[in-house]
């Protein structure tokens, strides 16, 4: 938000509310899903750029380990 601010760019503060948990498991999974032929890494990468910040690292590795290796 700082950062926005400070680049002189419109606060919405929508933007930057936190997503409900289950709908960061589907979007994960469809990403997994569409994604099998990529590195781990790979599509944690994926998933890291579409949820900037949104959601720990961590925690979208396990997600994305429960999907691949169930």
């Amino acid at each position: 938000i700082l950062e926005d601010k400070a680049g002189g760019k419109s606060i919405d503060i929508e933007q930057y509310k936190p997503i409900d948990e289950n709908i960061i498991k589907r979007e994960i999974e469809n990403i997994v899903n569409e994604n099998r032929n990529l590195s781990i890494n790979a599509i944690m990468g994926i998933v890291m750029q579409k949820y900037k910040g949104k959601i720990e690292g961590k925690r979208a590795m396990e997600l994305i380990k429960g999907f691949l290796y169930p």
